[in-house]
């Protein structure tokens, strides 16, 4: 509940982390929002340690508390996207590669949110060259 008060309110966080590998750290988080995907919570915003906006798994943080201060938090910022967009670079024991005939919004459409990143061939690309 700390985080979701923090970031309705806009006011920093001190985390206590581990991540995936067991690895420990303390930072201040500006918490922009919280976000549900497949069963976990997560939170994102910008992050002391890093100098980057993150997300943070809920289940990973070890402590929470309340700072004073307020921040604001970027105008047209979405705290989903954020989080999806970030789980997509989380590696997965395979990597595959495809190459799909249509345009992005119809192969985006097709693939479950947060499973795959889209990108249009560059300017130029031989379309019909074998994939590489």
């Amino acid at each position: 509940m700390t985080l979701a008060e923090a970031a309705r309110l806009h006011s920093p966080v001190e985390l206590g982390y581990a991540d995936r590998d067991g690895r420990r750290s303390d930072r201040t988080l500006h918490p922009y929002g919280m976000v549900a995907h497949r069963g976990r919570w997560y939170v994102t915003g910008a992050d002391s340690l890093s100098g980057q906006v993150r997300t943070f798994r809920v289940d990973r943080i070890r402590s929470a508390t309340s700072v004073p201060g307020a921040f604001d938090v970027p105008a047209g910022f979405d705290p989903a996207g954020q989080v999806l967009d970030g789980l997509v670079e989380v590696p997965y024991r395979y990597e595959v590669s495809l190459r799909i005939r249509g345009t992005v919004g119809h192969v985006r459409s097709r693939f479950p949110i947060g499973i795959a990143a889209v990108e249009e061939l560059a300017e130029g690309a031989d379309r019909d060259a074998p994939f590489a």
